[in-house]
């Protein structure tokens, strides 16, 4: 496959498979932004401002690296199964304060409720959490996690979580990077902390003309989200919605909203796209 060549899956449930992604006819719109990115690493690296995470992706594995990652959609970024063989593993990159990270909080715990993959809510460490209220959605309310291992359609399935900053992030470009990836390499294997590193520094985010990597946009790591299995590894940046619609809720009435299968709610609906498109992608990844 073409190195500008990218399958993606569809960003809504109803889209029946991941398609083949052509960006060529859009790489003038964004070589602009993509130089100046060069540029910046470059001398980070030079610098030392910048380092890369230990190791490389699994031997014989191969990435796919498109000319730009389309926000909120998952996008088949390898071949290979990143994570343990005959097994699907979730890696969810987040900080404890982002609205991303709170919104789609509740993606994973709808998919994980609805299909029993955990026994309680053991694998929640904060059910009454919200995000940094002096960002934007401010006070988006989310859960917490931590790592655990269960199964899912008679295939082991692991779950893998990294806070990599507080509630709160009051540091440089540089710095951010720097210490949000000591935490991501900790966090994960390198063949999946290469992965969300170079895709956040190296590959723009969104397709509107000089569109920027999105640690480089947002001068920090971002959520993200990687699963992979034995047919492949999928990648999501950016929201799978916007954390708007969780606005004036607390995270105890989404919860009991999300666990009752209650459908009163306006976001109800919301959640549920984004928990059919999130099993979908497990579901490519595993197949």
């Amino acid at each position: 496959m073409s190195r500008y060549h990218n399958r993606k899956m569809a960003n809504r449930a109803s889209k029946p498979e991941p398609k083949e992604k052509r960006g060529r006819d859009r790489r003038f719109a964004v070589i602009g932004a993509v130089l100046v990115v060069i540029i910046f690493v470059l001398l980070s690296f030079h610098f030392g401002l910048l380092k890369l995470p230990n190791g490389n992706a699994i031997a014989g594995s191969k990435l796919i690296y498109p000319s730009y990652i389309e926000i909120g959609e998952f996008a088949k970024v390898s071949d290979s199964n990143l994570g343990k063989a005959n097994s699907v593993n979730v890696y969810f990159l987040s900080w404890k304060g982002c609205p991303i990270g709170a919104a789609e909080s509740w993606v994973i715990y709808s998919f994980i409720h609805s299909n029993g993959i955990a026994s309680g809510n053991s694998y929640i460490t904060d059910n009454n959490h919200t995000s940094d209220p002096n960002d934007s959605f401010a006070n988006t309310p989310g859960l917490l996690f931590t790592n655990f291992t269960s199964y899912f359609s008679d295939q082991k399935f692991q779950f893998h979580v990294a806070y990599v900053y507080g509630e709160y992030i009051n540091m440089s470009l540089s710095q951010a990077i720097s210490s949000g990836s000591n935490v991501l390499n900790r966090s994960f294997p390198a063949s999946i902390s290469s992965v969300f590193y170079s895709f956040q520094t190296g590959v723009p985010l969104g397709t509107s003309p000089g569109a920027l990597p999105s640690a480089i946009a947002n001068k920090h790591l971002t959520t993200s989200i990687i699963i992979t299995g034995n047919n492949g590894t999928y990648l999501l940046e950016g929201a799978l919605f916007s954390p708007g619609v969780l606005s004036g809720y607390t995270p105890s009435q989404v919860m009991a909203t999300i666990s009752d299968n209650s459908s009163s709610a306006p976001f109800t609906s919301t959640i549920g796209n984004g928990t059919a498109y999130f099993e979908k992608a497990v579901g490519y990844a595993m197949s």
